[in-house]
């Protein structure tokens, strides 16, 4: 081969490694829009999710955090108001209740944890104030974070978070609306699409321990009056799975769930 051609390769070659993806890409698709029996769909909310994610070649998921392309309109953050641990022990205990009811475990325990973690420098709680299901009237909604090492990306300081509906008075849940939400108020994020709240969950297919590793599927729900089958509030209007790699993959592959 003549030295031009051998190096013509060469560029080549070294242009296609410089465009290629990650070794390690994972990729999103969007599963469904709508509710699990394809109603209640909205084509611009799903259009939005589809753009924002399946773009994306992650090469671990956003399980706990989401990050929204600011070219795609209509997406917002809620406005979090940051309120002081100290002054708020006693919603804390309550809501670290909450998470743990099935413990069974004495009072004088439960505050010994409760201060240990707010002592760690780690937990920070966020309350706004949200239409959550469009009737005019606005709820308190807590927002308690935990830094984690749940992140698509090396960068430190990512949270998990879980949501919690409350009373006026900012002192403890609102238990029939909490109750509502079943389990989806674990590691589960607010994100606002044209002014409108939606709540985000993300669940690994194989368990908490392949969170970051395997498959995995994001359930976009809004909350409504009318209740599911299930003696729910919140219905599903979408939803997006992960997958990783063949490469990087460990878990078994699994499906997004249609019965949530």
């Amino acid at each position: 081969m003549s030295l031009p051609l051998l190096l013509l390769g060469v560029l080549i070659y070294t242009l296609g490694m410089g465009v290629s993806k990650p070794a390690y890409a994972g990729s999103y698709k969007l599963t469904r829009c709508g509710d699990v029996n394809g109603k209640n769909v909205d084509r611009a909310l799903c259009d939005a999710y589809r753009k924002n994610f399946e773009t994306r070649n992650d090469a671990v998921p956003m399980a706990c955090e989401r990050q929204y392309d600011p070219a795609i309109a209509g997406f917002s953050a809620p406005n979090w108001q940051r309120l002081d641990l100290e002054k708020y022990m006693e919603l804390f205990t309550n809501v670290t209740r909450y998470l743990d009811r099935d413990a069974n475990e004495s009072k004088q325990f439960l505050a010994k944890r409760v201060k240990l973690r707010a002592e760690n420098g780690h937990t920070a709680l966020y309350v706004a104030r949200l239409d959550l299901d469009g009737d005019g009237k606005m709820a308190n909604v807590l927002a308690v974070r935990e830094e984690s090492d749940c992140t698509p990306t090396d960068k430190p300081g990512t949270s998990l978070t879980r949501l919690y509906v409350l009373n006026d008075a900012l002192s403890d849940i609102d238990y029939p609306r909490q109750r509502s939400w079943f389990d989806v108020f674990n590691n589960s994020t607010i994100e606002l699409f044209n002014g409108k709240p939606y709540i985000e969950h993300y669940e690994a297919d194989s368990g908490w321990g392949q969170l970051l590793t395997g498959t995995g599927c994001l359930t976009v729900f809004r909350e409504e009056h009318k209740l599911t089958w299930d003696k729910s509030r919140l219905w599903q209007v979408l939803q997006i799975q992960y997958t990783p790699s063949p490469d990087a993959f460990v878990a078994v592959p699994g499906e997004c769930p249609v019965n949530y």
